[in-house]
């Protein structure tokens, strides 16, 4: 057997799991029900002898087959985690399916029963009940199929994106096997580098997510993949160590859950792997440290965060030492996030059977008291009904007066106080909840423990929990597990481990595997926004539409000129982001203060309605009463919104629910908002605010939530420098730049050089076009294929380059051609119908192609791509017609004419001067100019000059008009005209330039009347 191939991957595989597994013949497995039938029934007979003793006399020789049935029938029914965990039932008694391990040893029956399970593992298994198909590999537990193996290994040219693919186009889903909750619970695709997992098999929409460790595991600058392995193996770890027969065992019954159990979008959620590593290794340094240690985990925003912290809650809660004490007597999560509630409760139900485990409270301090003084095992809270738990047990003891209680009741009270501080505590701490104050965190300490301490000015969640820690000290019975994407620098020493975190998931590793979004790719100061807009404004090869004209206006900006912004802020908004996601995009506009959070409210209220703009609506956050003092007016949050539909305030608890509806797409905050919010449909964000450190992290990932067809947001800076915000990303994410000032002629430049290697024809490319900008009316279902189709030509002259040097020059410079386009479009509405058509080519075209060195193969970009599909047929960007030619249409009424652009050089003059001469002339400087000039050309003397002579001789015969012009327009503007008189390099310049601009208007006027 050749030992490079699939089959002797399989056969290493199967050897190293020989500790625990079972290898059997795939004849033993039933596809018509999916079971290793005689499996199932061996452990049922051996794990429960008595009661089978009992069935076997009841049933005789078809106890087995009955059984069998029961057993499917139940889990169709409830599903194949259910019965795994609570057994099924048959003749009124209950049989078990599967031993877990106790949360303790004080039960030598319990650790007999569970060493009485057993683990199968079966290659090459004929799934299909009606046809000759295999997969790769199956593991089961006691008979019960729980996970399947796609195996690919590349020295047969074959890679786990061939696994994906294998399952979402030749594995039948409606199979027993395969089957959503009632079949195996977990399917792994694999190869030697790269693990990916689903839960549901759903064909061409089955969604893969990577199940790797991570490039280099525990590091900031840890990025998708695994590291080297010993064995050779990448992914060796998913064989020695995640299926091994303790660990799977562990993960079915301790971790899987059914999310949205009953409802349409109800899925199986299977740990990704940096959160089992996270738990188990918690868990295991727990168990030495017992209560009293602080943990920071630091996982990244896309980290599934949620999940994570509800799985510590539930083993916390029955963690014993190896003695067998339990170490805590309750667990408390500390946050604002309401989802937790609910998802907390469900998954501790589906796993232990039990309800009142979990004590969400939203009754208040009285709540609280109650849980804590009851021993409730996990209580979930925000920080600030601690301070008032004193009086809630007061209530509790009957006192009818809190603040001047009868003595039986203070005594009660105490009684309790003293009862709740003398039991240990695991606290989870959130970093979603961002509100807490001093006076709450003092209130947990007072009840939980016996120190007092000092208070001091804080700012965030951190700067809370580090001034508690620091003040009090170690609290032998507390135990603080903190999560957070950016910790700071005291939050590190405080709770770290030798000043790094507990356990590390990167906003690299999150970014490249998918999870979240880079908010740094499109990042932009206004500075290099408005070269970049006046490059494509003045390029005449540049088919910029009328609004970069508008965004152009303002090279200036006056600090406190809200209505320059909001001017900027609306066009560019409506121009290139609102088409976005389907014309669903949403925007931030993140504001200094209050105070200018109103008045950019009232400049966007202006604006849009003296240009009679309906289409878009902004709402505004910020706390309190604001008096502005130029007005004196007063203004508070639900006073400012008011719904634009039904006239009615809209209050601070329906404002996150009003802004995530289609009705609104600009929210306007002040210190609101900038941490712990989730809205997946933010694709841009205008900053006018200065951010450091950790709030500048915090403050642009509000925009890095993944949404189907959603691509990297875009970020306008009107106060920052982009060295700072790199700066601040350093420390959480190893940035190698941002997105410098780019040239958008060098669109041209590349499609040129791309052409030039000729893998495409260009044919291909506008038969391509015409399939993916059909109307959605006159889209079919093989447009998908046809479209594959045109591309395949190019795949295969990629493949025929001579070298891999060749192949990485054109994919480098195809990227890079995507990426220039995809950032220029969102600086400014951009139409150029054959580099868009290039675009959408080029981006479908990519995920075939990949470099020899590259692990890039596994194509997870078609359903985004999809969605980009139906994004451009909406917007209308491109209307083709067979045999027609291809037309650009704009999709707002923002700069619907053809575009005309003209060698404007004068529209750069104030910024050459202010470059070179370090004035600071601004757009009134530049129309006195603009005025000098118009002037000039109704001069006779000009006319003629320049009807007679080459440009050289003309500049020679206007210099003095041009001299007295600007004499005479001296009160007007005496700055300008001083220097120019006075300063001989100074006048040098802006004679040149104007002298240029009248020949050349001049001789475009008289060169049709010729």
């Amino acid at each position: 057997m050749p030992k490079h191939n699939e089959q002797a991957f399989e056969a290493y595989i199967e050897t190293t799991m020989q500790n625990g597994w079972t290898s059997v013949s795939n004849s033993t497995f039933d596809p018509n029900v999916a079971l290793f039938s005689e499996q199932v029934i061996t452990f049922l007979r051996k794990s429960q002898p008595t009661l089978w003793t009992e069935l076997e006399k009841l049933n005789g020789d078809i106890l087995s087959g009955q059984l069998i049935k029961a057993l499917v029938k139940e889990r169709l029914n409830k599903g194949t985690l259910h019965i795994l965990r609570h057994g099924f039932k048959f003749q009124v008694k209950i049989l078990r399916l599967a031993y877990f391990r106790p949360a303790h040893n004080l039960s030598k029956e319990a650790d007999v029963l569970y060493q009485s399970n057993s683990f199968q593992v079966c290659r090459q298994v004929f799934y299909h009940p009606d046809k000759q198909q295999t997969i790769d590999m199956v593991l089961a537990i006691n008979g019960i199929p729980v996970a399947t193996i796609e195996l690919k290994n590349p020295g047969t040219g074959q890679s786990v994106s061939h696994a994906i693919k294998q399952y979402r186009e030749d594995r039948d889903p409606s199979t027993p096997l395969l089957s959503f909750k009632s079949g195996a619970l977990v399917h792994f695709a694999v190869d030697t580098d790269e693990v990916y997992m689903t839960t549901h098999l759903k064909k061409q929409k089955t969604f893969f997510l990577p199940f790797n460790r991570g490039s280099n595991p525990q590091s900031v600058d840890c990025g998708k993949g695994n590291p080297p392995h010993p064995s050779g193996h990448r992914t060796a770890y998913l064989w020695e160590e995640v299926l091994q027969p303790e660990s799977l065992l562990e993960i079915v019954g301790n971790f899987l859950f059914i999310e949205n159990s009953g409802k349409r979008d109800e899925r199986i959620i299977f740990p990704r792997y940096h959160q089992l590593d996270a738990l188990r290794k918690l868990l295991t340094q727990v168990k030495i440290d017992k209560a009293g240690k602080n943990y920071l985990i630091q996982h990244s925003a896309g980290s599934g965060k949620t999940n994570s912290i509800s799985w510590l809650a539930h083993r916390l809660a029955n963690l014993h030492t190896n003695e067998d004490k339990l170490i805590f007597d309750c667990v408390i999560v500390i946050t604002d996030r309401v989802v937790l509630d609910r998802q907390l409760q469900d998954a501790i139900y589906q796993i232990e059977h039990a309800t009142g485990v979990v004590q969400p409270i939203k009754e208040g301090s009285k709540q609280l008291a109650s849980a804590l003084v009851d021993g409730t095992k996990i209580v979930i809270t925000t920080l600030q009904k601690f301070p008032f738990i004193l009086k809630g047990l007061l209530r509790i003891a009957g006192a009818k007066d809190t603040d001047m209680p009868d003595e039986e009741a203070l005594l009660k009270s105490k009684a309790w106080q003293k009862k709740i501080a003398g039991r240990r505590y695991a606290i989870i701490v959130d970093e979603a909840h961002s509100s807490q104050t001093g006076e709450a965190a003092r209130g947990m300490k007072q009840i939980l423990g016996d120190k007092s301490f000092t208070t001091e000015d804080v700012e965030d969640w951190q700067d809370e929990l580090n001034m508690v820690m620091e003040s009090r000290g170690q609290q032998p019975n507390l135990s603080f597990f903190a999560f957070t994407a950016t910790p700071k620098g005291k939050t590190l020493e405080l709770f770290g481990t030798g000043g790094r975190a507990f356990h590390n998931y990167s906003m690299r590793q999150a970014i490249e595997e998918g999870f979240i979004l880079d908010v740094l790719q499109r990042y932009t100061t206004y500075s290099t926004y408005f070269k970049m807009i006046k490059k494509t404004e003045d390029d005449p090869s540049m088919p910029a539409k009328q609004a970069a004209k508008k965004l152009c206006k303002f090279m200036r900006l006056h600090p406190r000129n809200v209505s320059q912004k909001t001017e900027i802020i609306i066009e560019h908004f409506r121009s290139c982001i609102m088409p976005l996601v389907g014309g669903r995009a949403k925007a931030m506009v993140v504001t200094d203060s209050r105070l200018q959070a109103v008045r950019y409210l009232l400049s966007f209220q202006k604006y849009l309605s003296e240009h009679h703009y309906t289409d878009v609506h902004p709402l505004v956050a910020f706390s309190g009463t604001v008096i502005d003092p130029e007005t004196e007016l007063e203004y508070t949050e639900s006073g400012m919104n008011i719904d634009y539909k039904n006239g009615r305030h809209i209050s601070e608890t329906q404002l996150k629910d009003r802004f995530d509806s289609d009705d609104y797409q600009i929210l306007l905050v002040a210190n609101k908002y900038q941490t712990g919010y989730d809205q997946p449909l933010l694709c841009a964000m205008y900053v006018d605010k200065r951010l450091d450190g950790v709030q500048a992290v915090q403050t642009l990932s509000r925009l890095n939530r993944i949404y189907p067809g959603k691509e990297a947001p875009f970020v306008l800076d009107f106060v920052n420098k982009a060295e700072d915000i790199l700066a601040a990303f350093k420390p959480y994410y190893t940035v190698t730049e941002l997105e410098s000032e780019s040239d958008p002629s060098h669109l041209e430049e590349l499609k040129h050089e791309l052409n030039q290697m000729q893998v495409y024809d260009w044919k291909e490319v506008e038969s391509f076009a015409k399939v993916f900008y059909k109307p959605l009316a006159e889209q079919k279902r093989n447009d998908h294929a046809v479209l594959e189709g045109h591309l395949q030509g190019a795949v295969e002259r990629y493949k025929q380059l001579e070298n891999d040097e060749d192949r990485d020059k054109f994919r480098d410079k195809l990227k890079a051609y995507v990426r220039l386009y995809a950032f220029v479009t969102q600086l400014i509405n951009y139409t150029d119908q054959e580099q868009e058509m290039l675009y959408s080519f080029g981006r479908f075209l990519l995920p075939h192609i990949h470099p020899s060195d590259s692990r890039d193969a596994y194509p997870e970009k078609d359903v985004e791509l999809q969605y980009y599909r139906l994004q451009k047929v909406m917007e209308g960007s491109i209307d083709l017609s067979d045999g027609e030619e291809v037309k650009v249409k704009s999709p707002t009424d923002t700069g619907t004419r053809k575009a005309k652009e003209e060698d404007k050089p004068l529209s750069d003059i104030i910024e050459t001067l202010n470059e070179r001469f370090g004035t600071d002339f601004s757009e009134a400087d530049r129309l006195f100019f603009e005025q000098i000039k118009e002037t000039a050309m109704l001069d006779e003397g000009v006319l003629k000059t320049a009807a007679a002579n080459p440009l050289d001789k003309f500049e020679l015969g206007i210099e003095q008009i041009i001299k007295d012009l600007m004499i005479k327009r001296l009160k007007e503007n005496d700055k300008m005209v001083s220097r120019y008189m006075d300063d001989e390099k100074f006048q040098k310049v802006i004679f040149g330039i104007m002298a240029k601009e009248i020949y050349k208007e001049f001789k475009e006027v008289e060169t049709p009347s010729t």
